[in-house]
């Protein structure tokens, strides 16, 4: 069966779907804490932390949810996997820069990957 994953990487939970390819239907589901809240439960104290040389480990917070709700879902080889998520939180997960997501005019390194 070609399966793909739909992940919602939100400030407080990540939230994943299994989902067929051909049919569209949703197969399972799965949600978990974001990690990330030990450093912080609002996205301004988690900028602050990836400021200070943590960028790293908050990436790694959000990969490793990933890689345990895909667990859960037994899906660890999907077809095609889409992440969405606000600006923060994905850019987080990609180890973006995101001084410039601090203060007006709040500029994210990028907008889409």
């Amino acid at each position: 069966m070609n399966y793909g994953l739909a992940i919602d990487i939100g400030t407080t939970n990540i939230k994943m779907a299994k989902v067929d390819m051909e049919s569209g239907s949703v197969l399972d589901g799965f949600s978990q804490k974001n990690s990330q809240k030990q450093f912080g439960t609002e996205v301004i104290s988690r900028i602050k932390k990836s400021c200070t040389g943590h960028a790293g480990q908050l990436a790694e917070c959000v990969r490793q949810d990933i890689l345990s709700g895909m667990a859960a879902l037994n899906a660890e080889k999907p077809e095609q996997i889409a992440i969405t998520g606000n600006t923060t939180m994905v850019a987080l997960l990609c180890g973006d820069d995101v001084s410039g997501m601090q203060e007006y005019p709040f500029m994210p390194q990028r907008l889409q990957i």
